[in-house]
Order: structure tokens, then C-alpha cells, then sequence
């Protein structure tokens, strides 16, 4: 109950509640459409992390004496509610930007829809790696983490480096599962291919058939590409019967998730891609610039995970486009200033956007659950 109530603190001082919905003459606002009502939620994570960027640039006397505001809108869990929303953000507070947007399918509905070329609007970091939002360049997306291709990579490269032949694919039966399925087969053409292949179900997931495919095809590990409550299912399940292949999710799984779902022991030995460096570590100078944002507000470091760390690095490169589009900037302007961050360096996290690419990051790491329940690299 202590800890509810200080993170509803703060999420109360973050967020500057009061301020009227139009932006006045000195303000610049930035809108975000996300689930919210989870205090712990990745869409929570993403705004508080761009909360703490907006607020230390705030104190500092804002950007050319103008204070952003973050104005974030409440969605469902539909892409039909994600895209409701969204238009009605733009229509009642009209935002210089867009950030932290999230998923494949609510992605593809506003550009289906063509909201963001009507509206002439910039999106700063996009909670999916999905390579249709990525090819070909979309004029008014910019991505700040890594393509799932990139992801995929990097996985197979590093079973690889184990030694390992004999590679099992795991995917969710839907567009994105499929998108999976082609890069991780052009990364694994002809013999050396996958030793055995399941779709889940999403509605209906059948753990026990995946399980016997990897067993019959003796796989000594396997590309799990689910959202996190199948990863933890089917780890549980491939654990329980006994099998000991190497298994390493996709970032669709959220450590956190997967821990609550099936408890610490059961999810030990389980391999998550990571899209942005460990927030905890000491080691890159993004995340001790993240800790000392934390400590600024008094935010206890253990209520935050990697997708406030996202949240935050997406709001220091809107920041820095922001700066470079002088003191008057239109979306338009803005958009074109973003286009100029090549080889914009956060401190160990590198972000790449030019004209030609708006595929602002390659970073791909990997973690392993430990028996405490904690990520370690």
C-alpha cells in the first residue's frame, strides 16, 4: 500500500496535473496515447520515462524558453480504440509531436488510415520493431529501438557462438509471427534452416504440441517470438518436461510479466533481446544519466524497468530535434531537424536518423532471468 501511494505521488508530480489542455503561447506539446491504467504498465513506464527528460528540461528553463508538456490520452487494448484515440488527442490539443506509441497492429491502423501524413505529425519512438513500420521509410516515423530483424540477428548469431546446430522457431499465429518467421528464415537459408517450427494460437495455444515438435527434433534451443504471457507458459511448459534447450524471447516478452505469471524458479535460465542497455548498470553512460534522473525526483529505482528507460532515451532525441528546430518549430520543421541526428550519441547508445533511414538504433543485447528474478547481461 506505501509503495502504491508513492508511486501515485509521483506519478502525480511528473505528470503537473492542473495545467489547462491547450497548450499556451510558451508551451510545447507532445502527445501520447497508451494503456494506462496499470501504474506499472509498459505504457505508464514509457510517459514516466519521458516525464523525467520533459521535467529536468523544464527546470532548466525549457527548450528556447519553452516548457513541454506531455499530454497523454488513455487507450484500449483494440487498434480501433488505439486509432479513436489518437485523432481525438490531435484534434483537442494539438501536438507538435507524437512519442512513444505502441504496437504493430496500431501502428499499421494509423498508417492504414493515413492520419499521420493528413495530419502532417511526427512520431518519436514506436513500441514495436515490426519492419514494415521501418521499410520503406515512412516520412513522419521515427524509430529510437531496434527492428526485430535486428533482434533476430542477433539471437541466432549468439546460439552461434554456443555451438548450437539444431535451432527450434517459435512464433505467435499472427502477422507479426509470420514477419518472424521470414527473417529468421533468410538468417537460416536452406540446410541450416530450423529443426521444427510451431505457430501458437494465441486464442487457443497448444504448449504441449510446441513442446513435443522441439522434443521429436532434438532442438538445443529455440527463437520464441510471443507476447509475455505465452513465453511464460510455453517456458514453463518446456521446462516441466524436462527439456533443457537454450530459450531466448524476443523484446515482445517482458521480464517482469513473465516473473508474476509462473513465480522466480520457474522462470529462471530464460533468454529476453533487450532493445536498450540494462537501466540498473553503471557501466553505460545512458543508464547513469537515467539513475541520476531518478534520483533528482526520489523515484525508487526497483519500480522502473526497461521501458522507462525507452521512454526516456525517445524524449531526449525529441528534445534534441526539438533544439535544433530553432525557436519556433512546426511539425514540419521538426521533422526535418530529427532528420539530422546521424551519429547522435546518448552516451554508449548511439541513435542514427537521416533522410534515407529512420531506423534510429541497432542495439540488441541479451539477458538471462536469474534466480532472483533479475535480469543479468
Amino acid at each position: 500500500m506505501k509503495r502504491r501511494r508513492a508511486l501515485t505521488s509521483l506519478a502525480a508530480a511528473l505528470a503537473a496535473p492542473g495545467r489547462p489542455l491547450h497548450a499556451a503561447p510558451a508551451e510545447l506539446v507532445i502527445g501520447q496515447v497508451a494503456q494506462l491504467a496499470d501504474p506499472q504498465s509498459v505504457g505508464n513506464q514509457l510517459r514516466r520515462g519521458a516525464l523525467l527528460v520533459f521535467n529536468a528540461v523544464n527546470r532548466e528553463g525549457g527548450v528556447h524558453g519553452q516548457a513541454l508538456r506531455l499530454v497523454a490520452r488513455p487507450r484500449g487494448a483494440e487498434a480501433a480504440d488505439a486509432l479513436k484515440q489518437t485523432r481525438a488527442l490531435l484534434a483537442e490539443s494539438r501536438p507538435l509531436a507524437l512519442m512513444n506509441l505502441m504496437g504493430t497492429g496500431s501502428m499499421d491502423a494509423l498508417l492504414r488510415e493515413r492520419v499521420l501524413e493528413t495530419e502532417g505529425v511526427p512520431v518519436v519512438g514506436i513500441r514495436t520493431g515490426a519492419m514494415s513500420l521501418h521499410e520503406p521509410v515512412h516520412p513522419w516515423l521515427f524509430h529510437t529501438r531496434a527492428s526485430y530483424r535486428a533482434e533476430i540477428a542477433k539471437v541466432l548469431r549468439h546460439f552461434k557462438t554456443l555451438g548450437v546446430e539444431r535451432v527450434a522457431l517459435v512464433n505467435e499465429g499472427s502477422a507479426f509471427g509470420l514477419e518472424v518467421q521470414r527473417h529468421a528464415e533468410a538468417e537460416r537459408p536452406g540446410r541450416e534452416g530450423f529443426a521444427a517450427r510451431h505457430a501458437l494460437d494465441l486464442a487457443k495455444p497448444d504448449f504441449a504440441a510446441a513442446v513435443e515438435a522441439i522434443a521429436r527434433a532434438s532442438a538445443q534451443a529455440v527463437l520464441l517470438a510471443t507476447p509475455s504471457p505465452l513465453t511464460a507458459d510455453f517456458y514453463q511448459a518446456l521446462r516441466g518436461r524436462g527439456l533443457s534447450a537454450h530459450v531466448i524471447a524476443l523484446s515482445t516478452t517482458d521480464a517482469t510479466q513473465v516473473v508474476k505469471r509462473i513465480g522466480v524458479a520457474r522462470a529462471h535460465g530464460l533468454g529476453i533481446a533487450q532493445v536498450t542497455p540494462d537501466p540498473a548498470t553503471a557501466a553505460v553512460p545512458v543508464s547513469r544519466e537515467f539513475q541520476r534522473a531518478l534520483q533528482a525526483v526520489q523515484a525508487p529505482a526497483e519500480d522502473w524497468n526497461q521501458a522507462g528507460l525507452e521512454g526516456y532515451i525517445a524524449a531526449r532525441v525529441l528534445v534534441e530535434g526539438l533544439r535544433r528546430a530553432g525557436p519556433q518549430p512546426t511539425r514540419a520543421g521538426l521533422r526535418q531537424a530529427l532528420e539530422t541526428l546521424s551519429a547522435f550519441d546518448l552516451g554508449g547508445y548511439v541513435i542514427e536518423l537521416t533522410r534515407a533511414s529512420h531506423s534510429g538504433s541497432r542495439f540488441v543485447d541479451i539477458a538471462i532471468l536469474d534466480r532472483q528474478g533479475r535480469l543479468l547481461r
